[in-house]
C-alpha cells in the first residue's frame, strides 16, 4: 500500500499482519478444527478397532496350530490314543488357557444325509470349538484319527 504524503513524500510499504487479520485466522482455524473433529471424532476414535480384531483373530489362530501340532505328535506318539489324549489335554487346561477361552470337546459322527450327530461311544472325530470370552468369537475345528 502506498500513499503520498502532503508534501509529496511517498510513504514506506507496510508489512506483516494487523492484529485484527491475526485473531481472525486463529478463528477461522479454530472453527474449522471443531468442525473436523466433530465430524472425524467417531471415526479416528473407532479407527484401532480393526488392528484389535485382527490381533485377536491371530492368537485364537494361534491356539488351534499349537492344538493342531500337538495332536500331530500325538499321533505319530501314539496313534491309537491321540484324540482322547488331545481331549484330555484341552479339556484339563493345557492347551488353552482358560481365563481368556471356553473349550468345548465331543465326539461326533455324521449321517448319511452328512448332518452332524453326537457320537459318545465312537471316537473317530473330535470336535473342538473355542470361543473367546470377551467377545464370543469362535472357531471350531475337526480332529480325526
Amino acid at each position: 500500500m502506498s500513499s503520498h504524503a502532503a508534501g509529496g513524500d511517498i510513504m514506506a510499504w507496510e508489512t506483516g499482519f494487523t492484529l485484527v487479520e491475526v485473531i481472525v485466522t486463529i478463528t477461522m482455524v479454530g472453527a474449522l478444527g471443531a468442525l473436523l473433529t466433530s465430524a472425524l471424532g467417531n471415526g479416528l476414535c473407532r479407527g484401532a478397532q480393526p488392528l484389535a480384531w485382527t490381533r485377536d483373530h491371530y492368537a485364537m489362530r494361534q491356539v488351534m496350530e499349537n492344538m493342531t501340532a500337538v495332536h500331530q505328535k500325538l499321533k505319530n506318539m501314539d496313534g491309537d490314543n491321540a484324540l482322547a489324549s488331545l481331549k484330555t489335554l484341552i479339556e484339563n487346561g493345557t492347551l488353552v488357557d482358560k481365563s481368556l477361552y471356553d473349550a468345548q470337546t465331543r465326539y461326533i459322527a455324521f449321517d448319511a444325509n452328512r448332518s452332524e450327530k453326537s457320537n459318545p461311544e465312537g471316537d473317530t472325530i473330535l470336535k473342538v470349538t473355542v470361543s473367546r470370552k470377551s467377545d464370543g468369537q469362535k472357531v471350531v475345528v475337526l480332529y480325526t484319527r
